[in-house]
């Protein structure tokens, strides 16, 4: 049997958290544009930004908690937030992890009953032992399925489904569009323009990165279960 102690994240305290950001944001720019001394300042986008970031980091660490799990050869037991779920893969109708700046583990159950779902952030923690429990969790369950008539299904990662690809190409295509217009046209581009091509770029190497963790689940099933196919 194994034991983890991560730190994860709760995700309402993480959208109470966002929330209270863009409310200061938005704020910060109300009072900023209400004032003829911040006109065309420096000191008015330092502020507009300033303001959201110190709370961010002021708060964050509100949004961390602790979380233990064990982890056996046909059993795990999680408990976080109060909550602790003692589930014998029989009962574990199917899961998805996953992997984007940390990992999110999601579990399904046969029963019916509300999935458990778990995450740890790098923006928030380090995720890296919850990360460990991730892949130690998919070996296990990789062996477990190799004797089981009733196998635990394991479910695609989110960035890898085939919507993600097609949402990523317009918006791709939607950038190109955008530049290669206002090029033309002699326009200069907008702060907005960076915005979304930092954050297409950033959605392709969060794609990539799941990818390469695709790839080592696959070689895990090649190591640990060379019949599968």
């Amino acid at each position: 049997m194994h034991h983890y102690h991560f730190q994860y994240y709760s995700q309402r305290a993480a959208l109470t958290m966002m929330a209270g950001c863009l409310v200061v944001f938005l704020a910060a720019v109300f009072i900023v544009m209400g004032q003829s001394f911040f006109e065309k300042n420096i000191f008015a986008l330092l502020l507009t930004v300033a303001a959201p970031t110190l709370l961010f980091y002021g708060q964050r660490h509100r949004v961390v908690k602790e979380g233990e799990a064990e982890l056996g050869d046909n059993f795990v037991r999680i408990a976080i937030q109060g909550r602790e779920e003692n589930v014998n893969f029989f009962d574990l109708k199917s899961y998805r992890i996953d992997h984007h700046n940390g990992a999110t583990l999601t579990l399904h159950f046969r029963d019916g009953r509300s999935k458990l779902k778990v995450g740890a952030n790098g923006i928030y923690s380090d995720p890296g032992e919850f990360e460990r429990f991730c892949n130690h969790f998919e070996r296990v369950l990789i062996v477990y399925n190799r004797d089981v008539a009733n196998k635990v299904v394991r479910r695609t990662p989110f960035l890898l489904h085939s919507y993600m690809l097609l949402w990523l190409v317009v918006l791709s295509v939607a950038v190109i569009a955008e530049f290669v217009v206002s090029m033309g046209n002699g326009r200069v581009l907008k702060g907005s323009f960076y915005t979304m091509l930092l954050t297409v770029l950033g959605f392709w190497w969060a794609r990539y990165a799941a990818g390469e963790k695709e790839k080592r689940y696959r070689r895990a099933v090649d190591e640990l279960d060379p019949v599968h196919h």
